[in-house]
């Protein structure tokens, strides 16, 4: 197979009506992150406009409308969309599509309370990387709902991966793609779980959240990497542009891509959270 016909082998294949309507669902959730992450952006502006402070009654909503527009904006929008990637790759049946729409409601539900929190409950935001944080019991009951939707999900298309194919088969980018999102929005999980762990109550405040999230939204960057690599692959081959590598160097470089995340918990294991 030559190279100009051997490209048009990355596609998801034809895709059944359950899965491109959950696909459809995560799209839509992403989109409605990126609303709200507009909405909250407008609003932060009018926070700061002269004569608008009386319709502004809580305490720093600047910076409150701030830490909603940046998870709405990054860490929904970029899980959502690994959402749609996952979806596409189903093969909806019974406890299966069960569990699916279950992760997506979950997912749903945070995403909506995210927005809500800004303006229900006392705690001032904080503005530490990756995950600011609202210190409201409603910020984080519903941060801890789009995280077990989530999961939940990334469960799925790791317990129905074909690990042995994405090695040896035949070259299948998306799940390949899917497969490493996938392992390294895990693998950020289980440092999330280890930090709040490590770290237990040996800080308070704004320190704490930093180191609480260095590791994992570090770890989260790598899966993010690969929904890029794998958007510019699939706009590569709709558009006809003729790729620099065949689909089975490709895998290999996607895989190399996701390498590094196996290092994640031997650091982990070998210095402490706070170092």
């Amino acid at each position: 197979m030559n190279r100009a016909s051997e490209q048009h082998s990355i596609s998801f294949g034809e895709l059944q009506a359950g899965q491109r309507d959950a696909a459809v669902r995560w799209l839509q959730l992403g989109v409605l992150a990126l609303g709200i992450a507009g909405l909250f952006a407008i609003l932060l502006v009018l926070s700061r406009t002269p004569g608008m402070e009386g319709y502004f009654p809580w305490i720093d909503f600047f910076r409150t409308a701030l830490v909603i527009h940046v998870d709405q904006s990054v860490l929904i929008w970029f899980l959502a969309m690994a959402g749609v990637l996952w979806s596409l790759l189903d093969r909806p049946a019974g406890a299966v599509s069960t569990a699916a729409s279950l992760s997506f409601y979950l997912a749903l539900a945070g995403t909506l309370g995210l927005a809500v929190s800004a303006f229900v409950g006392d705690g001032l935001p904080l503005m530490n990387n990756y995950v600011p944080v609202l210190q409201r019991p409603l910020f984080f009951a519903t941060l801890g709902l789009f995280a077990a939707g989530i999961i939940l999900r990334l469960s799925i298309t790791l317990q129905a991966t074909n690990w042995r194919g994405l090695f040896l088969g035949e070259p299948d980018l998306p799940a390949v793609a899917a497969a490493t999102v996938a392992v390294a929005t895990l693998v950020a999980f289980l440092a999330l779980g280890w930090s709040w762990l490590d770290l237990g109550g040996s800080l308070q405040g704004q320190a704490y959240y930093e180191y609480l999230f260095w590791g994992p939204g570090h770890t989260l960057q790598f899966a993010y990497t690969q929904l890029m690599l794998l958007a510019w692959i699939l706009l590569a081959v709709s558009s006809g542009t003729l790729m620099p590598a065949g689909p089975r160097l490709l895998r290999w470089l996607l895989l190399l891509g996701v390498a590094p995340v196996a290092l994640v918990l031997v650091i982990y294991a070998a210095y402490p959270v706070v170092s």
